[in-house]
């Protein structure tokens, strides 16, 4: 029993060392082409009543639009609710904005939109998140890949400008 105790004790203060070693924020960045003029790739990303192109989202609840400075709620598909409040919108340049998903979990998106051509626009989309108690930054480094949800919304958004008549789906 006293051997169990101390092996049991010792994974604890492993486990216990390893989580607090977890950063709180995590980033990640993703670089594209798209095949589409760069007001209509702006407009598609910050068209926040309108993101039914994107199937993770089940709705969107608009809480406030005045000049630029929206807040809102998307609900996802399986019934997550994310706040989300644009900081800064630089038509058609640039938008951030910040969001949080619990008291404890939070964070900042914003997407950069340079014209390369008439019709081809770079967009960098960088993300952020806060895991403000130790079992969040758990959770998000087990269930949670910014890579992935980036690679995503990128391939989601590609099809949306395909079936708006510009970029190619399969690119």
């Amino acid at each position: 029993m006293k051997r169990l105790f101390i092996i049991l004790s010792f994974a604890f203060l492993f486990l216990g060392t390893v989580t607090l070693l977890i950063p709180s924020t995590r980033t990640a960045s993703r670089t594209a082409s798209l095949s589409a003029a760069r007001e209509h790739v702006f407009e598609a990303v910050t068209r926040i009543e309108d993101q039914s192109w994107r199937p993770s989202v089940g709705s969107v609840r608009v809480l406030k639009a005045d000049h630029g400075q929206e807040e809102w709620v998307e609900v996802s598909k399986d019934g997550h609710e994310l706040l989300f409040k644009t900081i800064r919108k630089v038509e058609p340049e640039l938008f951030e904005i910040e969001f949080s998903a619990s008291p404890s979990i939070s964070g900042r998106w914003s997407g950069r939109f340079n014209e390369q051509a008439e019709n081809e626009t770079r967009v960098v989309f960088t993300e952020t998140v806060t895991a403000g108690s130790l079992p969040s930054k758990v959770m998000g480094y087990l269930f949670f890949d910014l890579d992935a949800t980036l690679d995503t919304y990128i391939n989601d958004l590609r099809n949306k400008l395909a079936g708006d008549g510009h970029e190619k789906a399969s690119r």
